[in-house]
């Protein structure tokens, strides 16, 4: 059972759900210099990478996310995957467990690999924000952990956090994703101060079914209450 009910599967995971295109979780294939796509879509240039010591994150168990291994992104850290064999076009679905860790800036917790496409979930000086062109703002504190789902589908998007509702729905751009930038903005600067646990994206919208399960899943795992 999780949180605020509901029951999950045996051996369920992200990719049990159809049509997974990207799995990340920090304690599998994970280390601060490399973190492997779980996806099994057989593209080498979804696993994230970065060899240079000085801007390689933290890997470690936190408190805030029931003692599981995070990623923890701070100052210059980044990583980066290659340009995916085949890029998304929306719709597609991200969802992201993690939480920012300062509201005094912009702090990208991901971005499409390359500028100036942008493809974001951010935490702008405490406002949390999902867009490509536009803005999806949800009232929602990024400083608390968080299971974030954006549906990134045009004018009907949607963005959940810590619940089965939409807490912020509209525009959000018409931009697809060719790859992912871990921890910064892909154009340069605005790095993260995240805390990142886990990542798992999808073509199209994940059913409303499919995305209680996986809220299931986030939230016995890192111990965070999903709402109504």
């Amino acid at each position: 059972m999780r949180a605020g009910g509901g029951v999950i599967p045996a051996a369920f995971s992200p990719i049990t759900v159809a049509n997974n295109k990207a799995w990340y979780r920090a304690d599998l294939g994970a280390s601060v210099s490399a973190w492997l796509d779980q996806s099994g879509t057989g593209d080498a240039n979804k696993n994230a990478a970065q060899a240079v010591g000085a801007i390689q994150p933290s890997l470690a168990a936190s408190a805030a996310f029931n003692n599981q291994q995070t990623f923890t992104f701070t100052g210059s850290d980044k990583m980066a995957t290659g340009a995916w064999a085949v890029a998304l076009t929306q719709p597609f679905t991200v969802m992201l467990v993690g939480r920012s860790l300062s509201n005094v800036s912009n702090y990208y917790a991901l971005d499409n690999v390359s500028d100036p496409t942008q493809c974001a979930i951010i935490d702008s000086a405490g406002t949390l924000q999902a867009f490509t062109t536009s803005i999806l703002a949800p009232a929602n504190d990024p400083l608390l952990a968080s299971i974030i789902f954006v549906e990134f589908n045009g004018a009907t998007s949607n963005m959940y956090v810590n619940a089965h509702t939409a807490v912020a729905s509209g525009a959000i751009g018409a931009a697809g994703l060719q790859g992912l930038s871990i921890g910064n903005y892909a154009g340069g600067g605005a790095f993260a101060n995240w805390d990142i646990a886990e990542i798992a994206i999808w073509s199209g919208v994940v059913s409303a079914a499919d995305r209680t399960l996986l809220e299931a899943y986030a939230s016995a795992r890192y111990g965070i209450t999903v709402g109504a």
